[in-house]
């Protein structure tokens, strides 16, 4: 029997190449040998926890460091929003907004925690260039750091597809923030599990 994918939504996984047109996916490795479910936020930022490394840095900055632990927490707190209060299920498309920064990397897994599919752009990209990407992604929310919100905006009043944009970083301390809203979340979420094939 073939496991079933864990996307509720499957709009990605309908626009994939038809497997034929697909490259040859050769995993004969043993360490390549992946499981037939896995979730890469999980595996990647779990094992640390799990291993007694939540104290050891993750993420060294110019803004600071964040320990695994800090990090993980994060994660956890952003997927409580992002399925909790945005209703974001497997399969979803969430555009992510900012520079290179730790908290970027925080939603970036999040999103991947949820099941969902991370569609992260530059912070070059102007209305002009992010329409057509929440067009074709048929992206319904967005994480969008404040510095970027101009834009963000005026990229929202020329789609009706995007219904929830939230922001963080500086600039951003409202009750509506990101930051705010993942403050009361528990600080523990278990991943989705997808299958490795998932995209």
């Amino acid at each position: 029997m073939t496991a079933r994918t864990a996307h509720i939504d499957q709009f990605t996984i309908d626009r994939l190449p038809a497997a034929d047109e697909q490259p040859d996916f050769l995993f004969d490795l043993p360490e390549l040998e992946y499981p037939e479910h896995l979730n890469a936020a999980a595996e990647i930022m779990d094992r640390h926890i799990a291993n007694g490394r939540g104290p050891h840095p993750a993420l060294i900055t110019p803004e600071g460091t964040w320990s695994y632990q800090q990090l993980h927490e994060t994660i956890n707190r952003i997927c409580h929003v992002l399925t909790e209060d945005f209703g974001i299920v497997p399969g979803n498309r969430v555009l992510l907004r900012s520079a290179n920064n730790a908290f970027l990397t925080a939603c970036w897994f999040a999103v991947l925690r949820i099941g969902a599919v991370a569609v992260t752009t530059m912070p070059l990209l102007r209305a002009h260039d992010l329409v057509p990407i929440i067009n074709k992604g048929q992206i319904r929310h967005a994480l969008c750091d404040a510095s970027l919100k101009a834009e963000m905006e005026n990229s929202r009043r020329q789609t009706s597809l995007l219904e929830k944009v939230c922001y963080f970083g500086d600039g951003a301390e409202t009750p509506e923030s990101l930051e705010a809203q993942m403050a009361s979340k528990p600080a523990e979420f278990e991943a989705v599990k997808t299958l490795a094939t998932d995209p």
